[in-house]
């Protein structure tokens, strides 16, 4: 029993590992060829702002509603830029430097290079570096829901096609909130999976936490998070 166990252990620590690898080198790698997203200046302006007003513990109610930041500053909370915002402030590339301009649609893209409207490749790199990192992390995760629900081939099955996606590799490579929010569902997907295959009733409580906690995240990033998570439920 107790060698059964600690096999399946290291299936799983080995998988992990070379699925963390794997998923960087082509994240990573995919980072500055990845196509330019009009959003992308939107979240990176309010990635800053707002990083900045948190670090400053600057919490006047005028200044978090920014009218200037359109939907990038009211229409959700403010987790997502700050999981984009914080490792801009922590470089120190680009913690000296600041971006603050949304894309103008009614001209052409050079006119918004040359007016301004397009933050600088380091700033953009290091953004991007940053929903990389989460995307990695999503990758870990579906592996690890295969593996707990069924075996080691789903596990990686699930990744591969993962991985195979192009629309997740451009969103996992993008300064957008999408794969923040992905990996707090998946968080909480993991959880519901460890919890069906419990047979201890005393930690209900302990999972329906963790789970309230990931679906209050979740809801940080993008609101539908609450409807999409509290729509969950155990069968």
């Amino acid at each position: 029993m107790g060698a059964a166990i600690s096999s399946r252990i290291f299936v799983f620590a080995t998988l992990s590992i070379a699925t963390v690898l794997a998923s960087a080198v082509i994240l990573f790698s995919e980072i500055p060829s990845t196509t330019f997203h009009t959003d992308e200046c939107g979240w990176i302006s309010s990635a800053y702002y707002y990083t900045d007003l948190a670090f400053a513990g600057d919490f006047d109610r005028a200044k978090w509603d920014k009218d200037e930041l359109s939907t990038f500053g009211s229409l959700n909370p403010h987790v997502g830029e700050w999981l984009i915002g914080i490792p801009l402030k922590a470089d120190p590339e680009t913690r000296s430097q600041t971006f603050f301009a949304l894309y103008h649609y009614g001209v052409s893209f050079q006119k918004n290079i040359d007016e301004r409207r397009i933050p600088s490749q380091k700033i953009l790199r290091r953004a991007r570096s940053a929903s990389a990192f989460f995307g990695v992390l999503c990758c870990f995760l579906v592996f690890a829901i295969g593996y707990s629900a069924f075996d080691a081939w789903i596990g990686s099955i699930a990744v591969t096609l993962l991985l195979a996606s192009a629309l997740f590799r451009t969103s996992a490579t993008q300064a957008l909130t999408d794969v923040f929010y992905s990996f707090f569902l998946l968080c909480g997907c993991l959880v519901l999976v460890l919890f069906s295959k419990t047979q201890d009733r005393k930690f209900t409580f302990v999972f329906a936490a963790i789970c309230g906690v990931l679906a209050g995240l979740a809801c940080s990033v993008k609101i539908t998070g609450l409807a999409v998570a509290g729509g969950v439920s155990r069968p």
